[in-house]
């Protein structure tokens, strides 16, 4: 009798801990909020899309764990992960910083995209980032929203194309303590790298991918060089910083 009991407990018990497990959607992940007066909360994040590389930029929401049951959660008991409002959120091995970046495209204008701007002309220029390197610099991958008509998103070989778009032309924004992130076409080489005349060195002899284009003081991006093959041309220069100067 004691057993029987013993074992109906527990049942219990392990029902109780089966019950509790969070479940989530393929949308939906177990993460992470940090607000802008650095107060971290455990919560879950979901976004539009994982599937579309841009959608962890913008349209971010999080809610309570409590609610993650499986089923529908109400809007009303979501709250919008707006960047500056919040300043990084994360799950997993992924995090997401907030940046202050002006999206410019092929003729440097900016780019205003039915998914980001809400009202006609307005240019917003926050969004979350995704941390791709933390240390004395950071890089982050940026993503360009393309501008979606309502029925694209019925139609699959458009929004395929729109991703593969998206993830062979990201960005690469650098930054560094107390400096706002900027696309490499956009860094002042001398500044950036000051404290490693090693990088300067090469970068001003053109032994980068990236080239100098006004001395030391403007990069040059090539025509071409961007998604994996720009984060590739970084990732040697930022592996020359840290093994050259220690310090990344």
């Amino acid at each position: 009798m004691v057993n029987k009991l013993f074992i109906f407990l527990v049942f219990l018990v392990h029902t109780d801990q089966l019950l509790a497990q969070v479940k989530l959607r393929p949308n939906q992940y177990e993460g992470y909020i940090i607000l802008n007066d650095l107060t971290k909360k455990e919560v879950i994040i979901e976004v539009e899309d994982a599937n579309l590389p841009w959608t962890f930029q913008e349209k971010v929401r999080y809610f309570d764990k409590s609610l993650a049951t499986g089923l529908r959660v109400k809007r009303e008991n979501k709250k919008d992960c707006l960047p500056g409002e919040i300043v990084e959120y994360g799950f997993g091995a992924r995090k997401f910083m907030c940046v202050n970046h002006y999206v410019k495209d092929s003729k440097d204008k900016n780019i205003i995209s039915s998914t980001i701007s809400k009202v006609k002309n307005d240019k917003n220029t926050d969004f979350f980032a995704e941390v791709i390197y933390d240390k004395k610099i950071t890089a982050f991958v940026f993503y360009v929203a393309p501008e979606i008509a309502d029925e694209d998103y019925d139609d699959l070989a458009t929004m395929d194309k729109y991703k593969q778009t998206s993830e062979s032309e990201f960005d690469i924004l650098l930054s560094q303590k107390n400096m706002k992130p900027k696309s490499v076409s956009d860094i002042n080489f001398k500044n950036f790298f000051i404290d490693c005349p090693v990088v300067l060195k090469k970068f001003e002899a053109g032994q980068y991918e990236i080239k100098p284009s006004k001395g030391l003081d403007v990069a040059k991006v090539k025509k071409g060089l961007a998604g994996p093959k720009l984060k590739a041309a970084v990732d040697v220069i930022l592996l020359d910083y840290a093994t050259m100067c220690g310090n990344l």
